[in-house]
């Protein structure tokens, strides 16, 4: 798939009083972690981990720090802690900075 065949992620980042807001429909135990399209309204994130004690929880806000550029303190999941479907707070960050992050890699 080239560069122009890849669907869009810009409109599954808002902005937020904090920063800005990411959805994910988060898939676990995948041989790597990486954004791999759209499912919905949201980007599919594959996770390495697995469900179990937060780990894939604890990867995607890895995950997201790195592609953005801040520290993993400055990425919250706000809504979906227990469901593959998450919304994820980025601070201190824009709704570009996150696009820019989202389209690398």
């Amino acid at each position: 798939m080239g560069e122009g065949d890849r669907p869009s992620l810009d409109d599954v980042v808002s902005a937020h009083p904090d920063g800005a807001t990411i959805r994910f429909r988060v898939v676990p135990r995948a041989p790597s972690t990486a954004i791999t399209g759209r499912h919905g309204a949201s980007a599919k994130l594959r996770v390495h981990a697995p469900p179990v004690g937060g780990a894939a929880n604890d990867e995607v806000c890895r995950f997201v720090a790195d592609r953005c550029g801040v520290r993993p303190r400055d990425v919250q999941i706000l809504m979906g802690d227990r469901s593959r479907d998450k919304v994820v707070l980025v601070r201190g960050v824009t709704v570009s900075d996150v696009r820019a992050g989202l389209r690398e890699g």
